[in-house]
């Protein structure tokens, strides 16, 4: 009765479609029927899977030392640059350190200075000193070459004056005989006078000098102990420099840290970001970081590029490249696909879902793709080209059997065919058809067996 009913619908569908009147055969007629021509291309096979996003970038942010707030200058939503000032905590022990290690620096380093002083000081009197030992090594230089010439003018008055008295005594005896005159025996007496004078003068002359060369070597000695002296005094005035500068660098390491101190009062923004929690407001105290119990002061994100996170399946992993197409769409009617690409994978499976973590960095400068959104992801697994293509619509199963209508001969012809890969809307054929063949593209009202049909291509009038 099923069947009978069937024909009788088709005849009379004919006959109202193709103006059969009572009493003209029906068999005459064909019945239109929508087909599509197989053809041949490229086809996908799609992946599509739920994903969540997530912001680029995303922090809490702590108060580093604890104190009042003094100021807050965001608010929940705003968007702030990297290094803006978010608030200001007021610690006014820190107000009191840092004087205090200022004045202790400027102690220091007066300190320091006085050290420096003394050993400029002492580095003058080592000059001074060495200028008296070179005078004085000079002075001796000198005084012991005119030593050396005295010694030989007295070598020559010496000999000179013992000539004279042997000449002077020699002429004495011939003064006594009455050879010589008065006048010549005066003569000779006064050239040996003089000659006895002048060996005197260059005997006293080596003395002085003898004496002035041990004047100047007592003043080298002098110098040379006071230079000794002052070198001890400029190494201890070096040690005590070095040491006050110490202490100066030990100031200013303080006065730094103070400082590193006070700019932690400063709560700036890491990054380029929107402000999506804040949890204080001016007077209240907030504990340090590294206390117990504490909360962050605010978070922020940035948007302007978000992180989409999926989670594919193992058997698809084969599929899954870095470099890859994906293909995301927030979920919503107006909601349009946006392209990017697979930026990394984890490398690893969860061993509970049996799935690996994929990421894509998606650009977000209107800022549409928020945090926490559901997005709808599609990859592009597999792709075949120059298969051998049909509409999806146009295959039934039918148990273990895959079953197209092909137009043969004006009639409708059930036909086995062994499918492939399907991207949603067309499907791959590897058997059972050949290029052109046009199908039915509603199977399953498909006319009975030898029913003419007039088979309209999809698209065409």
């Amino acid at each position: 009765m099923v069947g009978t009913s069937s024909r009788f619908a088709v005849c009379i569908t004919a006959i109202l479609l193709n103006g059969i009147l009572p009493g003209q055969a029906a068999e005459s007629v064909p019945l239109n029927v929508d087909v599509a021509k197989a053809h041949r291309g490229r086809i996908v096979r799609l992946l599509d899977l739920p994903a969540t996003i997530e912001a680029f970038e995303q922090a809490d942010l702590y108060a580093k030392v604890s104190g009042y707030v003094s100021e807050v200058k965001v608010d929940l939503g705003d968007r702030v640059k990297a290094g803006q000032l978010l608030a200001t905590l007021d610690v006014p022990e820190y107000a009191k350190d840092i004087l205090e290690a200022k004045a202790q620096k400027a102690a220091k380093e007066a300190a320091a200075k006085a050290a420096q002083s003394s050993v400029l000081a002492s580095e003058a009197a080592i000059k001074a000193a060495e200028s008296a030992i070179k005078a004085a090594d000079a002075h001796i230089q000198q005084t012991q070459a005119a030593l050396n010439v005295s010694k030989k003018q007295t070598e020559h008055y010496r000999v000179d004056s013992a000539l004279k008295e042997t000449n002077f005594k020699r002429k004495e005896a011939l003064f006594k005989e009455k050879v010589i005159t008065d006048q010549e025996m005066d003569d000779f007496r006064t050239q040996w006078e003089i000659a006895k004078t002048d060996l005197g003068s260059a005997e006293v002359k080596i003395l002085a000098a003898e004496a002035d060369i041990l004047g100047a070597q007592s003043a080298r000695d002098v110098a040379v102990s006071q230079k000794e002296i002052v070198v001890s005094q400029k190494e201890v005035a070096i040690a005590q420099q070095l040491a006050a500068e110490s202490l100066v660098q030990v100031a200013a390491a303080q006065i730094e840290r103070i400082n590193t101190m006070l700019d932690y009062t400063r709560i700036v923004a890491p990054f380029d970001g929107t402000i999506t929690r804040r949890t204080i407001d001016r007077g209240a105290l907030v504990q340090a970081a590294t206390a117990t119990r504490t909360m962050p002061v605010f978070a922020i994100q940035r948007i302007d590029k978000v992180r989409i996170f999926a989670d594919v399946p193992e058997t698809e992993l084969s599929f899954i490249a870095i470099g890859g197409a994906a293909h995301v769409k927030p979920y919503g009617a107006t909601a349009a696909f946006v392209e990017g690409k697979i930026t990394r994978t984890s490398d690893m499976l969860n061993t509970a879902s049996r799935t690996m973590r994929v990421e894509i960095d998606l650009d977000n400068p209107t800022g549409k793709l928020l945090p926490g959104m559901y997005v709808q992801i599609i990859f592009d697994v597999d792709a075949h080209e120059n298969a051998l293509t049909i509409p999806k619509v146009a295959v039934l199963t039918q148990g273990p059997d895959r079953v197209v209508y092909v137009v043969r001969e004006g009639h409708a012809t059930r036909t086995l065919v062994k499918v492939g890969i399907d991207d949603g809307a067309q499907i791959e054929v590897r058997d059972g058809l050949k290029d052109d063949d046009a199908v039915l593209l509603n199977p399953k009202s498909a006319p009975g067996a030898g029913t003419a049909i007039n088979p309209v291509v999809k698209g065409e009038k």
